[in-house]
């Protein structure tokens, strides 16, 4: 889940307006705002077409006007961070490496803002199954959080969670369990946030049934739907993916009514708006319905393969990682 993008999103609003402002003369400020504001809302609605549309006029606007230096970075990686979103994950990884070469650049640049975007990047690339790159990106993420006087803990532990899950894809399990010992030792530390910590159980409980380790996945699960019930909002992508990485794990002890249940509750969030990447909505659907199949609810499982499927053919064909695991992946343990 990226967790990341309303860090350098939502507070950059009336400074980003401002400079848009000040390099077209000044004469613009209320319309810069409104729009870049508008861009923001639609993002955080989940209208990515219109917010993919505001962000590219606000572009335009910038290069017309020679904009340089942060605004134009930021521009770049706000706009990489919704064509993420929109499936375009290698749109994405370009636009947010164009943003991060800016602020590399300038004199001094800002290690906090450079670390978010560098954090951004490598879910773009985890996107498009770049693990390497995925790794490097998260290394420097996290290289540059850590050389802050006061680095953000909570940052901290979704950075090595990230990492630990390039690990486990890249077959390096030895890093990746050492990378889970120090993430558990630094957030009994750091004071997350109920739903950050939820984001660090759904990460823990993913490797986990990956590596067929049914029961601690089912356990780890638990307890991060708990926190995630309690501190979620209607919006949030956290729950659906706990509650369908959940039923794996209960699938996986076939107990399938019961994990029927639980891919039920993830699909209906869904289908009453929670923020879940458009990539992942097919395989919460595929995971619901070959459960379906396998209570004898033969027509109702047709049913959501037949909307998987057509919501797969709205997406990009290029690869693509989501943040859920299969069915498939679970009965192959990889």
């Amino acid at each position: 889940m990226q967790t990341w993008v309303a860090v350098g999103v939502v507070c950059l609003t009336i400074q980003l307006a401002g400079e848009l402002s000040a390099a077209e003369g000044g004469s613009k400020t209320a319309n810069g705002l409104g729009q870049l504001a508008r861009a923001r809302t639609a993002f955080s609605a989940g209208r990515y077409a219109e917010a993919d549309a505001l962000y590219s006029a606000a572009l335009r606007r910038a290069d017309s006007a020679g904009t340089e230096g942060p605004l134009r970075a930021r521009l770049l990686y706000e706009l990489g961070a919704v064509r993420q979103w929109e499936g375009r994950c290698e749109d994405a990884s370009d636009l947010i490496r164009r943003g991060i070469g800016i602020l590399s650049a300038a004199l001094n640049p800002d290690r906090e803002e450079l670390s978010q975007v560098w954090q951004a990047l490598g879910t773009a690339y985890k996107c498009r199954l770049r693990y390497q790159d995925e790794l490097h990106a998260y290394s420097q993420a996290w290289d540059l959080e850590s050389s802050l006087a006061n680095p953000d803990r909570s940052r901290q532990v979704e950075i090595l969670a990230e990492m630990a899950a390039a690990y486990e894809y890249l077959g390096r399990n030895s890093e990746s369990a050492a990378a889970f010992d120090r993430i558990q030792a630094m957030a009994e530390g750091a004071r997350l946030e109920p739903l950050q910590q939820a984001l660090v159980l759904n990460n823990l409980g993913t490797l986990q049934l990956l590596e067929r380790r049914i029961p601690e996945a089912e356990q780890t699960l638990q307890k991060g739907v708990a926190l995630a019930e309690k501190a979620s909002q209607p919006a949030d992508p956290a729950l659906p993916y706990l509650l369908s990485n959940l039923g794996l794990a209960v699938y996986g002890r076939k107990a399938y009514q019961e994990a029927a249940r639980l891919f039920a509750r993830s699909v209906e969030l869904v289908e009453r708006g929670a923020r879940v990447a458009p990539r992942d909505v097919p395989q919460l659907l595929r995971n619901y319905a070959a459960c379906l199949q396998k209570t004898g609810q033969k027509q109702d499982a047709h049913k959501l393969s037949v909307r998987a499927s057509a919501l797969e053919r709205n997406l990009p064909a290029e690869p693509q990682r989501g943040d859920t695991v299969s069915v498939a992946q679970l009965a192959r343990g990889q």
